[in-house]
């Protein structure tokens, strides 16, 4: 009787953590395509308007190394909400190697 109310609690746990990985890679997923589809293009639009302000005199150099800064950090953001997404889906993946 023990060991099969082990058993039952061990699968509760698994299943729970499928439930909150699966979760979390949710969120992940919609996070990194709202980077993909609306930060890095609109980071890239603001790269090239302050350029062309700048190549108009209108903006300083500082304002255009920044534009750039912002869209670099930008990228590696996005890099980092894949990776993040990866990971979770290994950590899923490897659950259900535990499951009974």
């Amino acid at each position: 009787e023990m060991t099969r109310a082990l058993r039952r609690q061990a699968e509760h746990d698994l299943k729970a953590k499928a439930v909150l990985l699966l979760y979390d890679l949710r969120n992940s997923e919609r996070q990194a395509n709202l980077f993909q589809s609306a930060v890095l293009p609109q980071a890239d639009q603001v790269v090239e308007a302050t350029r062309a302000a700048y190549a108009a005199g209108s903006v300083p150099a500082v304002e255009l190394l920044n534009s750039q800064r912002m869209r670099l950090e930008s990228r590696l953001m996005s890099a980092e909400l894949r990776g993040e997404r990866e990971k979770l889906l290994a950590e899923l993946e490897a659950l259900w190697v535990e499951v009974p």
